[in-house]
């Protein structure tokens, strides 16, 4: 499986999934809270086995492994595995969204997530959605609502790399993105 770029869907799915980030930006959720759902649903999607989670993911499973760490999960994944497996053998008559939504609360400290926002993930996460697009789209969407460069935490991380930055603190590429028209809106 390869995950998509935007050139890769159609228009209706893109804007579908342009608009749940959308719905989770203005609740001031950042692609740092979505991180756990996007590595956890690929881990129960593929049973949890590592090394199909890394293959779907096109990255080696120590970067899965270093992920789980940083969430602060074992370097072993064996108990994060059985406790998805005990929960869909527990619960075979629900459907796969509502099973994920328990296992993501029994391994998240801090849900934000409603259920309704975590059904809509798991359809963004199986349309192939990759992370560094949520990234970037993040990014655009706080450009275009005129957000500071301080209230998005991750700009100092993801455009340290760009070179030097004018006006207020973003490079000049995103200038003329700003500028651009916003696809699906009049």
């Amino acid at each position: 499986m390869k995950l998509k770029t935007a050139e890769g869907f159609t228009k209706d799915g893109l804007l579908q999934g342009l608009d749940v980030l959308d719905r989770l930006w203005h609740r001031h959720l950042v692609p740092a809270d979505l991180e756990r759902h996007y590595f956890l649903y690929w881990f129960a999607a593929h049973q949890g086995d590592l090394v199909q989670t890394a293959e779907a993911l096109q990255v080696h499973q120590n970067t899965v492994r270093f992920h789980f760490r940083r969430f602060g999960f074992s370097e072993k994944t064996e108990s994060l595995r059985d406790l998805w497996q005990r929960l869909n053998e527990t619960n075979k008559k629900d459907v796969f969204e509502f099973n994920f939504y328990k296992f993501y609360k029994l391994t998240t400290v801090k849900n934000e997530l409603s259920y309704n926002e975590n059904k809509r993930l798991i359809r963004m996460w199986q349309m192939e959605f990759s992370f560094t697009a949520i990234s970037a789209h993040y990014m655009l969407w706080a450009l275009r609502n005129h957000k500071s460069k301080k209230w998005v935490p991750q700009f100092n991380n993801e455009v340290q790399h760009l070179g030097p930055a004018e006006s207020g603190g973003y490079p000049k590429f995103y200038e003329t993105i700003l500028q651009a028209p916003v696809v699906g809106r009049t």
